[in-house]
């Protein structure tokens, strides 16, 4: 074997031992799950910019306090827009983009992902990928699921995060 051949299957194999001692050694990743209850009010807003009533191009803004699902204190706040894509079903369903930020003690966690709103009342919900966070939330991936209870106007919304 050449000079050159042999640099090569061992600079090759010095790279598969480093890659499998660094896949063997890296540290497992902390995983955190948040759960709040969002209430519709006290700050609701549609800006209806076609026809009257829900159409392509109108944002939905919300705020919201959020709670905590055991006892309902308020354990931070939401930040909500939806902009409708289109709406479907005559009228009773639409299809949208949804962003959602969770403003808690320990920092912002942002959602963002297309939803259909019937989604939200299904039995598994409606997921969203987490696309941000600050303060101790800081570098961490995930998912946030938001599912209707049986209050009117009330969704739980779990917070799964990887990091």
């Amino acid at each position: 074997m050449n000079r050159t051949k042999k640099l090569t299957t061992l600079g090759g194999a010095v790279l598969v031992g480093a890659m499998s001692v660094a896949w063997l050694s890296a540290p497992s990743l902390a995983q955190t799950q948040i759960q709040v209850l969002d209430r519709e009010g006290p700050y609701e807003k549609l800006v209806d910019v076609g026809r009257a009533g829900f159409s392509a191009g109108d944002v939905v803004l919300e705020s919201h306090p959020l709670l905590a699902p055991v006892d309902e204190s308020v354990v931070g706040r939401s930040f909500t827009r939806l902009t409708v894509m289109k709406v479907v079903r005559g009228g009773e369903d639409l299809v949208g983009i949804l962003e959602f930020t969770a403003r808690l003690s320990g920092g912002d966690v942002t959602a963002y992902g297309p939803v259909r709103f019937s989604d939200l009342f299904a039995p598994g919900g409606a997921t969203f990928a987490v696309i941000g966070a600050t303060g101790t939330y800081e570098g961490m991936t995930g998912s946030a699921t938001a599912v209707a209870t049986e209050t009117e106007g009330e969704f739980l919304i779990t917070i799964h995060l990887i990091g």
